[in-house]
């Protein structure tokens, strides 16, 4: 069942992906994606198909494993956050009572695997670059994470004072 949520999402999201470039184009005055179909309708499918075709080049002295597990383990991470959020009214694909801390964490968990991989390199030149990247993704994380969490305090002390003034409590 979980199987019929994702299909819609990734659809939606290759279009947003496909919107966006669009209205780039527009405010850049120039022609966005239109070769690929009727207006660049299929533009998002070609672009699946360069992504999962491309080659993979492995340099002397990186560690093959670390490069090839790595980037599935960050982008498990990150779409396993999403396992967490609720899809519709008290619809989860998993239930669990702290959903938004979890959602936090196990994004948050996806930065290890970018500054392994650097890591892995075997150059430093990789390895600071990677530390760079680690380091903007944390500053957006806890933005995020503290955005995320003013929002759940205030809607439970929002529910609170709901909860005292239908008791009639002051």
């Amino acid at each position: 069942m979980g199987g019929l949520f994702i299909i819609p999402l990734i659809l939606g999201v290759a279009y947003a992906t496909l919107a966006d470039r669009k209205g780039l184009a527009i405010l850049q005055r120039r022609l966005g994606p239109e070769t690929v179909g009727l207006l660049g309708v299929l533009q998002p499918f070609s672009d699946a198909i360069k992504l999962l075709t491309k080659e993979l080049i492995h340099v002397e002295g990186t560690k093959p494993l670390l490069s090839a597990a790595l980037p599935v383990v960050t982008l498990g991470c990150n779409l396993g956050g999403y396992a967490f959020l609720p899809l519709a009214i008290l619809v989860t694909i998993v239930d669990f009572p702290y959903h938004t801390l979890a959602t936090i964490g196990l994004i948050g968990l996806g930065v290890h695997g970018v500054l392994y991989v650097a890591w892995g390199a075997t150059n430093s030149f990789s390895f600071l670059g990677g530390v760079r990247t680690v380091s903007q993704l944390v500053s957006y994380e806890l933005t995020l994470s503290a955005t995320l969490l003013f929002i759940c305090l205030d809607q439970k002390e929002l529910n609170y004072n709901l909860l005292l003034s239908s008791s009639g409590i002051n």
